[in-house]
Formats: structure tokens, sequence, C-alpha cells
């Protein structure tokens, strides 16, 4: 009888510490992820400016993004909405000109994102 509650509480022991473990790992990844996302938006934030023929005074615009990251951390932007066509393109080649160091996290997935630019 004492083997068999050492053995059940062996069992239930280790089924319970296997449960968080998994929880553990399924969070980090997660984390990771959500890591990655961060510096992908800083990184945005950081290189897409307005280019000297956009340098209007009093320029705010407001324009959405849309693009695929690529295994290889490459970018490829499938819309950029809110904008004329020289604009977009301006901000399209910028986006594009990134190179992601971490792409893992990111790769195969389509983002959209909100780019505000202003000139004062």
């Amino acid at each position: 009888m004492k083997t068999l509650l050492q053995l059940i509480f062996v069992l239930s022991f280790s089924l319970i510490s296997t449960h968080l473990t998994a929880g553990g790992d399924e969070k980090n990844s997660i984390s990771q992820q959500e890591m990655a996302i961060q510096k992908l938006w800083k990184q945005l934030n950081r290189s897409i400016r307005l280019e000297a023929p956009f340098r209007t005074p009093g320029l705010d615009v407001r324009v959405e993004a849309q693009f695929l990251v690529k295994d290889d951390g490459t970018i490829e932007v499938l819309e950029i909405v809110g904008a004329d066509a020289d604009l977009a393109s301006s901000i399209k080649r910028q986006i594009e000109a990134l190179q992601l160091t971490d792409p893992f996290w990111l790769a195969n997935q389509n983002y959209i994102v909100p780019i505000h630019l202003r000139y004062r």
C-alpha cells in the first residue's frame, strides 16, 4: 500500500511539473515573438523619414503600410494606404531597404503598421 501511494505521488508530481514546464516554454516563445515585433516597430519608426521633395511645412500624414516579412529578413511591401503615389513609393522604398537581423519570429507573416509622418 505504501509503495502504491509513493508511485501515485511520483506520477502526479511528474505530470504537474511537465505541465508547468510546457506552459513556461509557450510563455517564453510568445514573449520572444513580442520582443521581435517591438524591435521591428522601433526599427520602422527610426528608419522611415520624409524625403526632401515631401518636406512641406505643416505636413502631417498618417498612412498604413501592409507588408510581409520573408525568411531571409527582407520585407515585401504589399500596400501603402493613405498617401499619394509619390509618397507611397518613397515609404515603400524605405521599408523594403530594411534588413531584419532576426526574422525567425517574424517570417511569413503579414503586418499592418500605422506610420505617422510630420514636418514642421
